[in-house]
């Protein structure tokens, strides 16, 4: 019998090379249909809204993990606290994105249609609700349905990819919107999923909580920032 600590990382082992493979396979068929010069604004105008998240997201995530692990807030109020933050950081990441499209975009993206930026930002949200709440299931060593909301993520990308692109031989603009699809079909499954674990949602505005928060993802966050400057 396998112990709980080794099925959990065989569990992550195998998840992380699924998607690898189906990482692979969508970035194939976006080559292969948009060609080298489509690829490449597609990939500009995703990287973009992942910048935003990148140095927007305060380390909740990990502080969510750390939290629930020490049993200092349930899982209940963690995960009413992180829809307020992803709320509240998507409308923040948004608006500065917004100040950069109209400021900067031309400049920083000289090759990127600036409506495909516009569409990119679609992404924040759900990219940010999925960064903040997964980690509930890490903090509930939830391992598999981790894995799993990742693993739906890929695939509802590689489909959709295959469907509009492939298929039928959609641009960019698709291939931006299949990317925003994936990511809330993994979000819808990703509340369903923690709401199940948790049972009741409470959001409501814990001030202790929230900077209890703010000042350990604030740390992390320095912590990541710090490592990628090397």
């Amino acid at each position: 019998m396998l112990g709980k600590f080794t099925k959990d990382t065989l569990i992550t082992l195998i998840a992380k090379v699924l998607l690898l493979v189906l990482g692979i396979g969508t970035s194939i068929i976006v080559a292969r249909v948009l060609g080298p010069g489509g690829k490449g604004i597609y990939s500009l105008a995703i990287l973009f809204p992942t910048l935003l998240i990148t140095f927007t997201n305060l380390g909740i995530g990990p502080a969510s993990v750390y939290f629930i692990g020490q049993k200092k807030y349930t899982s209940k109020e963690v995960f009413g606290a992180n829809i307020i933050y992803s709320v509240l950081i998507s409308i923040f990441a948004i608006l500065f994105g917004l100040i950069i499209i109209f400021f900067f975009g031309e400049k920083l993206f000289p090759k990127v249609k600036i409506e495909y930026l516009f569409l990119a930002l679609f992404l924040v949200p759900f990219y940010i609700f999925l960064t903040f709440v997964i980690d509930i299931l890490l903090g509930l060593r939830k391992i598999k349905k981790y894995n799993l909301i990742l693993i739906i993520q890929a695939f509802a990308s590689l489909l959709l990819v295959i469907i509009f692109l492939l298929g039928l031989h959609f641009g960019i603009k698709a291939a931006i919107i299949t990317e925003i699809l994936s990511f809330a079909i993994a979000c819808i499954v990703l509340f369903f999923q923690v709401r199940k674990e948790v049972g009741e949602l409470i959001i409501s505005i814990n001030k202790k909580l929230f900077q209890d928060f703010f000042s350990y993802g604030a740390k992390i966050y320095k912590e990541i920032l710090k490592n990628h400057g090397k």
